[in-house]
């Protein structure tokens, strides 16, 4: 069995950027990863990874030395690159979506979380679809996913994902959707890796595009060939406009049971 591990980073309200990455892995390679990444954490004596900590020198990282620092991502990110099989990470802009998309599903959503969940359900879908497309799987192999249960979205992430899931060519790719905390789920902090990387590539997105160098560790990371990294133009976001009519109206659906 496959497993896609997957986390978010940055949210709607104190941030323009959004981004979601998933990481996928034969189970076997996650057992293993699990065991290397502790053994990394002990050393180092660090409780628990977490990337924003981590790059803002906060919480156990606080007061480390940049050859430690250095050291300690390096080794984790090697552990990682040995790992996946694949990953991706989809980015917005929270400020387009609002002008475009969101504005269609505020006109009628009574609860103001909901401005927050849609634009965390489109980025969902498009690393599922993406997964989907891209692993190769053999006729008795499937996909399980398990997500950090600190999503804001919650359980209509989960909910969605199975409404997503029905139906579509690819159906039989997911085993399930499931949550998970992040201290206990050690892959969930290596897919956290990714999603911050990935949020810190989309923040300059338009820079990258024009020969702006990826950070080090987003380049360490796609060594190997194996991550897909995208964000939404404003222009994409006004083309999927209509599409988006038939998420409103989930949404609604949910927020009336």
């Amino acid at each position: 069995m496959f497993i896609a591990y997957i986390d978010e980073s940055g949210h709607p309200s104190d941030t323009n950027i959004l981004t979601i990455a998933c990481v996928v892995g034969k189970e076997r390679k996650w057992i293993q990863l699990t065991e290397k990444w502790k053994r990394v954490l002990r050393r180092y004596r660090v409780s628990m990874f977490h990337m924003t900590e981590y790059e803002n020198r906060a919480g156990e990282f606080e007061g480390w030395q940049q050859d430690k620092r250095i050291a300690f991502i390096a080794d984790l990110a090697a552990i990682l690159k040995n790992t996946m099989t694949y990953a991706v990470a989809a980015s917005l802009s929270v400020e387009d979506w609002k002008e475009t998309i969101g504005e269609l599903i505020q006109k009628k959503a009574r609860k103001d979380r909901f401005r927050y969940i849609a634009p965390y359900l489109m980025l969902f879908q498009e690393c599922l679809q993406s997964t989907a497309e891209s692993v190769k799987l053999s006729d008795d192999e499937a996909i399980l996913c398990i997500a950090d249960e600190n999503n804001i979205a919650g359980n209509f992430v989960s909910r969605f994902c199975d409404s997503l899931i029905e139906g579509r060519p690819w159906a039989n790719k997911f085993a399930s959707v499931e949550f998970a905390n992040k201290r206990e789920i050690i892959p969930l902090q290596a897919a956290d890796m990714v999603a911050y990387e990935a949020f810190k590539y989309a923040q300059r997105w338009d820079e990258h595009k024009n020969g702006l160098p990826r950070r080090k560790l987003m380049q360490n990371l796609a060594a190997t060939g194996c991550i897909t990294v995208g964000r939404y133009t404003r222009q994409d976001l006004e083309g999927f406009r209509n599409q988006m009519i038939e998420m409103e109206k989930f949404i609604l659906q949910l927020e009336g049971e």
